[in-house]
């Protein structure tokens, strides 16, 4: 095995800044001599020897490295992107020499690898970014030769026939015919959903391509749909992987952990007995018209909403327009987006930067307890022919109208849930773990960060009640045997209200709050909200929670002023709408208890902290995640401090004496409580007041 170089190595080595992941995310490449080429997050592609997995050299750039460099043997350059923002994401290398040669790039990270059209000195490499743009560029000199905008990001990798069309896959839901020469589309083939897996190509010029729809969509060499096959028909159903091409079919994997095995060309005879075969020269799609497609939490578009909803569930809705034949580059006219609800029941709208989809969610249910009926109504405008500035897309026309009315059913839903709280030292506490998040929408999210994503794992628990509910305390998780644990190597913290209308969970929180995202930078919640449903007798959660989320992007550090190039977030406000889902579950036996060895615990407090000393303390820094959590003393509503970064653990041999939360002047004033928590389990409370200036 070969280890990369940790982020303060790669300071000390090469003065690069980076973060601090050194995963090996990207795939891995072979030169002429054996030796392997593998790109890694710490800003290094690796040469290693593959007999021994030593390094031989590496070859720095300027961001985290996802695309496999596509290598000319005969020039002996190399090619690969970087997940840099701006102008500087395009590398080429002399492996030889080990020396850059060039560098370019547009307004958009590359995730995808490149193309050598062929090996001449004087070929083109191309490549698809996450400003939505194909580019060709000279391989000798660097010269962008053209540049082909699509209606989303790509994150495929493009792939060429035997004629040089170059086949490009989008996030746009379409896969694209390019003529190499000028980058003009030959054909386009539209499917309903993202698209990020790469297309194979076998030797007849047949294309093989996995869809966010589930299907294996398997095309002509003149774009028309040869067959598509259903692989996965559940809430997790993206095949983002790219197809692999064996001896007797296709395998693909897919997001619900599973591989399939698709004989070449079975669809076409087993339509008539299989229904996940679908035949058929055209796009499953209408010709012509506007619209508003249900969205699932998990990114599924359905043409036929769901009959029955939860009371607390949010809906969301995406923008689909089609005209002859082709679908169209559109955004919702958010001033004339007009949503009426039957009853009236108090909500929100929260419609993304791209004005692509919008979530209309009940605050916090659409009906009481006995259940029944809501109709919602939704008119409004949409526009075309828009200018751009990377995926940027503003100006434009109005171009039509949409207007439709769906009805939901919701059963009733009485009940009490089984969850509780500490209220004396040593009481039971409930505890829940989260997981498996998914972020479908805006639909660069999941291209971005899908791994990092579902590998994220939180552990809560109920630690107080407030005037808003249940307060439940969240910390970092991992997966260990198979379970999830708590993480005392990460920093993550943060509450949630849990609102338990009948059988109805909600967790959220208003206030906003930050977290540490994946250990490396701030991810700030402007508003934070999880919906789900619990069995009233276990408190067993039901299903996966829908999640809507506002982040603030212009409070993210580097890369929040370039999410607005991204289309990701607004111009105005730096808001990004998110709208996804989780696994959640009862942590466990679903209790938690008193940690043992606390000792005795004393509060103080100050003007810009407070503190818990541990006297006899027999708790191991190393062992536990700790806390401070600071609640309004009349509402028990915890303050929006940044419990994430301005925890301070103090120890002596490991063994801890001192935990603290700072802030800054003035940000908490008065009387608060203070609870000290181990874990998610609050060991101790105390009523303080804080020093006026």
């Amino acid at each position: 095995k070969s280890k990369a170089h940790s982020v303060q190595e790669v300071w000390e080595q090469f003065t690069i800044k980076t973060y601090n992941v050194n995963w090996f995310e990207g795939n891995i490449g072979m030169l002429p001599d054996g030796s392997i080429i593998a790109p890694n997050d710490n800003y290094l592609v690796y040469q290693i020897d593959r007999q021994n997995g030593k390094r031989i050299t590496q070859f720095p750039a300027n961001e985290m490295i996802w695309s496999l460099p596509a290598v000319n043997t005969k020039t002996g350059k190399m090619f690969f992107g970087t997940q840099f923002m701006a102008l500087k994401n395009v590398y080429c290398y002399n492996y030889r020499t080990q020396k850059a040669e060039w560098t370019n790039g547009g307004f958009g990270s590359n995730a995808a690898s490149p193309l050598l059209t062929n090996s001449n000195v004087k070929g083109m490499v191309i490549v698809g970014g996450y400003d939505g743009y194909v580019r060709a560029y000279a391989q000798d000199s660097g010269k962008q030769l053209w540049k082909r905008g699509l209606r989303d990001h790509i994150y495929a990798s493009p792939s060429q026939t035997s004629h040089g069309l170059i086949i490009q896959p989008c996030a746009d839901g379409t896969i694209y015919a390019l003529n190499p020469e000028n980058g003009k589309i030959v054909w386009a083939y539209d499917t309903l959903e993202p698209i990020r897996s790469s297309a194979a190509i076998d030797g007849n010029d047949i294309i093989y391509v996995g869809s966010g729809e589930g299907k294996l969509f398997c095309l002509n060499p003149d774009g028309t749909l040869r067959w598509s096959y259903l692989c996965i028909d559940e809430d997790r159903n993206d095949l983002n992987s790219s197809p692999a091409l064996g001896p007797n079919g296709v395998y693909i994997g897919g997001e619900n952990g599973s591989v399939f095995f698709i004989p070449y060309d079975y669809p076409l005879h087993n339509a008539y007995k299989d229904k996940n075969c679908y035949i058929g020269k055209g796009e499953a799609l209408p010709n012509d018209g506007a619209f508003l497609v249900y969205t699932s939490s998990f990114g599924k578009l359905l043409p036929q909403p769901p009959a029955n909803i939860d009371a607390n569930q949010p809906l969301a809705f995406t923008l689909f327009v089609r005209k002859n034949g082709d679908t169209l580059k559109s955004s919702i006219d958010r001033d004339s987006l007009s949503v009426s609800i039957t009853g009236n029941p108090k909500h929100r709208i929260d419609v993304s930067a791209n004005k692509q989809f919008f979530v209309i969610t009940p605050q916090e249910t659409w009906v009481g307890q006995d259940g029944g009926t809501i109709t919602i109504t939704i008119k409004g405008q949409y526009i075309t022919g828009m200018h751009r500035f990377g995926l940027k897309f503003f100006g434009g026309s109005t171009a039509g109208t949409f207007h439709v009315s769906y009805s939901f059913a919701i059963a009733p839903y009485k009940g009490v849930l089984p969850y509780t709280y500490p209220q004396i030292t040593g009481k039971p506490q409930t505890v829940f773990e989260c997981k498996r998040l998914a972020a479908p929408n805006p639909t660069m999210l999941p291209s971005w960060n899908q791994i990092g994503f579902d590998s994220l794992h939180y552990v809560g628990g109920v630690v107080s009640k407030a005037s808003g509910g249940l307060v439940v305390w969240f910390i970092g998780g991992k997966l260990q045997d198979g379970k999830t644990v708590v993480d005392p190597t990460l920093e993550a913290r943060y509450p949630l209200y849990l609102r338990s209308d009948g059988k109805c969970v909600t967790l959220y929180n208003y206030d906003g709050f930050k977290i540490n995202f994946i250990g490396s930078w701030d991810m700030p919640f402007g508003m934070y909200r999880l919906s789900t449903t619990a069995n009233p007798l276990t408190g067993t959660i039901e299903h996966s929670p829908a999640l809507v989320a506002i982040a603030l992007g212009d409070e993210i550090e580097f890369y929040g002023r370039f999410l607005k190039l991204m289309g990701m977030t607004e111009f105005d406000t730096g808001h990004m709408a998110v709208f996804g889902g989780l696994t959640m579950s009862l942590h466990g036996s679903g209790i938690a208890t008193t940690p043992q060895g606390a000792g005795t615990i004393s509060f103080e407090a100050g003007k810009t902290f407070i503190k818990a000393l541990l006297k006899d303390s027999r708790l191991k820094k190393d062992e536990h995640v700790y806390s401070i959590m600071v609640v309004d003393a009349e509402t028990g509503n915890p303050l929006p401090l940044y419990y994430t970064k301005r925890t301070k653990v103090k120890d002596i041999n490991n063994t801890v004496q001192e935990i603290s939360i700072e802030f800054d002047k003035g940000q908490v004033k008065g009387k608060v409580k203070a609870y000290c928590i181990v874990d998610t389990y609050p060991i101790a409370v105390q009523l303080l007041r804080i020093p006026s200036e």
